[in-house]
């Protein structure tokens, strides 16, 4: 990842008066090309104020703002493609409509996207169709306006949470919390400094008197070069597992093996191809350990499904998509099982839900996996909701 360069142009454009409507598409285009998708909708919102009514510009806009999380801004311009295009040259647009209405808690334009979607697409075998019967159930949902009076979220406080980015927080087997975060350092002018350690990095932290201690790195080699991220164990603690990212490569599950003085160098494990392999979470089911994780790999019936497979070490044995309704032909990532209860926890944005990735669970029962179940507010709510983790003891997560 590498932000700096649109950053960069970002603040140098924006001292300068004057450019060109091809000079901000051009700053727009590299910018999406480098993956910093907020810079992009920036330069595209100064060539739409130049030619505010460039249809192709405006889906651009539009991509741009969806993948930056800005789906106030993304929904409006989806809605100027689709009112002229009416599907002819991006057919997606209102789809993309439906979904970040849902995003936004604008249930009821929502309701209408997807119903319009429907009428336009009669194909029940199709995708969009498919998404947009879901996506009117969770609309459904989000109008009821329900919510658990038994449930409490808090956001944790710094200096576990900072302004950098927090994802995947979970307890170690030494009662520490473990989190993967995006951090970086800034020069004087607020700009994050594109150095070799501005990466995603594996962080833990201690529960203490007031509040909680500062989160530390773990050290190399765990946190060597490219992204870490996603920190789980075998069940007898000689492992630690993590998905590694390498520069240009393909993220995938590694083991480090527990030494006197801390962790061994990442091992790939054996069995899972060379597939797309994230989100390792292990579990006892019975007398066997497992490994979830989520997976692009072939086999499964959408983008990012649900795998498991028998551990033993850093071989995995017999890895398969989980079985019954879980998967979908969208996205389902995040797992987490918690023996205690048999319930396996997880994230999907196919299943109905409030918006985006919702937070579902599905009871192992005597003949598998039971349907998943939406626990609605407040777990789930308009915008992502991912890395459930749950401790049945102490009944927090």
């Amino acid at each position: 990842m590498r932000l700096l360069p649109a950053l960069w142009l970002l603040t140098a454009a924006y001292s300068s008066s004057g450019q060109s409507f091809d000079q901000w598409v051009a700053w727009g285009d590299a910018a999406m090309a480098d993956g910093d998708h907020y810079g992009a909708s920036r330069f595209y919102a100064g060539a739409l104020d130049l030619q505010p009514g460039k249809m192709d510009l405006q889906w651009s806009c539009a991509e741009a703002c969806r993948l930056s999380h800005q789906y106030e801004k993304a929904a409006d311009l989806y809605e100027k493609v689709e009112h002229k295009d009416h599907r002819r040259t991006y057919p997606d647009a209102l789809f993309h409509l439906a979904e970040m209405r849902m995003s936004n808690g604008e249930y009821r334009e929502a309701e209408k996207a997807w119903r319009e979607l429907l009428r336009k697409n009669e194909d029940p075998t199709s995708f969009q169709h498919q998404r947009a019967q879901q996506g009117l159930k969770g609309c459904a949902v989000g109008l009821a306006g329900r919510t658990s009076d038994s449930l409490f979220v808090e956001h944790l406080p710094d200096p576990v949470n900072t302004y950098d980015s927090e994802f995947g927080g979970r307890y170690g087997p030494d009662s520490l919390l473990y989190l993967s975060s995006l951090r970086g350092d800034l020069d004087r002018d607020g700009v994050v400094q594109d150095t070799a350690e501005y990466h995603v990095a594996i962080f833990r932290s201690r529960e203490q008197a007031g509040g909680w201690a500062e989160a530390e790195a773990f050290p190399a080699p765990v946190n060597g070069t490219g992204n870490n991220a996603n920190a789980a164990w075998s069940l007898d603690g000689r492992f630690l597992y993590f998905t590694h990212c390498p520069p240009g490569g393909t993220c995938h599950i590694v083991a480090s093996e527990r030494t006197a003085d801390g962790y061994g160098p990442p091992q790939e494990l054996e069995g899972l191809g060379t597939g797309h392999s994230t989100q390792p979470m292990v579990a006892r089911m019975g007398n066997e350990e497992l490994l979830f994780f989520a997976s692009t790999r072939n086999g499964g019936p959408g983008g990012m499904d649900l795998w498991v497979g028998k551990l033993k070490g850093t071989d995995v044995q017999s890895a398969k998509p989980v079985e019954g309704s879980l998967n979908t032909p969208g996205n389902e990532s995040c797992p987490y099982y918690e023996s205690a209860t048999r319930t396996l926890y997880f994230s999907s944005d196919f299943h109905a839900g409030l918006g985006g990735y919702d937070i579902f669970t599905s009871h192992h029962g005597p003949l598998g996996f039971e349907s998943p179940v939406n626990p609605g507010a407040p777990i789930n709510g308009p915008a992502n909701d991912l890395y459930p983790a749950f401790d049945a003891r102490t009944g927090t997560g």
